[in-house]
């Protein structure tokens, strides 16, 4: 690795996949002194393409992992989060400012001659829905397909709105359709002119309609950019959950991550909780990591909710405030100490 003149971080060298360059940058000390994050190693991810890209994004899902002294990731130092890369902001990296704590990196006994080394996995999840470049042709006679139901053989039957769809695209881009699709002709209803009719009572339609675009043509809803519209984002999430359309779930989790305030936390928690989105659940521990920003929260109705859905949540919120709080009292009593060893 190169170190930076610095000193304050080390850059890795470029590395390159499919379609991007990138670097890692690590920060042995992962924040000023007095922050919560002094203790830690920060790593980060940075796109580091030659050209920059104007008004266009990459979302991409990174694991860091830690190697042991024979180059094998070790499972106990491994982070996943979802990561997005604004083009528009030149040199712009996000990553996970507590990676490990340096003392428990010591006494770890991953280190060699005070060296350690970092893997990191980069899985691009997708650029569309933010990209305003023309759709790939394949992608745009998909959606052509779709919205003028050419030799639709099923059609969905969703709170009395019928949505034609053709089964292959459907299997080849869901597990889950592809199971029910299977075995369809014994369980659906078959029109005079033998399109299967399949009735879907759990989704709303305009979501519905969300999810077969998308399925077509990985180009999400204009409502998903909208701030007051949440809860679209919410249902198409639990949607893409539900047919495992995991490509636009961690996109729902990663919009849902910057929409998070008082009201909301509690309801992206059960969210979070009930659906495995571990990026969204730890945005909402950050987001409720002091004492004063809890407090406001507990008054809510929704954390009522919260409370009795989910009590290891909150135990753990509780948990992890009161451990701050002696964490921060620790660190003052220590830099009173040292003053006064200094002094004397």
């Amino acid at each position: 690795m190169e170190t930076k003149d610095d000193m304050l971080h080390i850059v890795s060298r470029k590395f390159s996949g499919k379609r991007h360059t990138w670097r890692i940058i690590c920060y042995p000390v992962g924040g000023k002194k007095g922050s919560e994050n002094m203790d830690y190693i920060a790593l980060f991810l940075l796109v580091y393409d030659d050209t920059v890209v104007d008004e266009a994004a990459v979302v991409a899902q990174a694991t860091f992992s830690l190697l042991d002294q024979d180059g094998n990731p070790v499972p106990s130092y491994s982070r996943t989060t979802i990561v997005k890369y604004d083009f528009s902001q030149e040199l712009r990296p996000l990553g996970i400012y507590k990676f490990i704590n340096r003392k428990d990196l010591e006494q770890s006994g991953l280190l060699k001659d005070d060296c350690f080394a970092v893997r990191v996995d980069v899985h691009l999840v997708g650029e569309a829905y933010n990209n305003k470049e023309p759709l790939p042709p394949s992608t745009q006679h998909l959606g052509d397909l779709l919205s003028k139901s050419k030799a639709a053989d099923v059609e969905f039957r969703v709170g009395g709105e019928m949505f034609p769809a053709h089964r292959q695209v459907l299997k080849a881009r869901s597990p889950v359709f592809k199971a029910q699709l299977a075995t369809i002709k014994d369980e659906g209803t078959t029109t005079d002119t033998n399109v299967i009719v399949q009735i879907i009572d759990d989704i709303e339609p305009r979501v519905f309609s969300a999810l077969l675009t998308f399925i077509y043509t990985d180009v999400c809803p204009a409502e998903m950019n909208s701030s007051s519209d949440v809860g679209m984002t919410q249902s198409l999430l639990i949607a893409a959950d539900k047919y495992c359309i995991h490509r636009l779930k961690l996109i729902c989790e990663d919009r849902l991550c910057n929409r998070i305030n008082t009201r909301s936390v509690s309801i992206l928690l059960v969210l979070a909780e009930k659906h495995s989105c571990p990026s969204l659940r730890e945005a909402c521990f950050d987001f409720l990591g002091t004492k004063e920003v809890l407090f406001e929260v507990v008054q809510t109705k929704e954390y009522e909710h919260l409370a009795r859905s989910c009590p290891t949540i909150t135990n753990q919120l509780i948990y992890n405030v009161l451990n701050r709080k002696k964490a921060d009292t620790a660190d003052w009593s220590q830099e009173v100490q040292v003053s006064i060893i200094k002094i004397a």
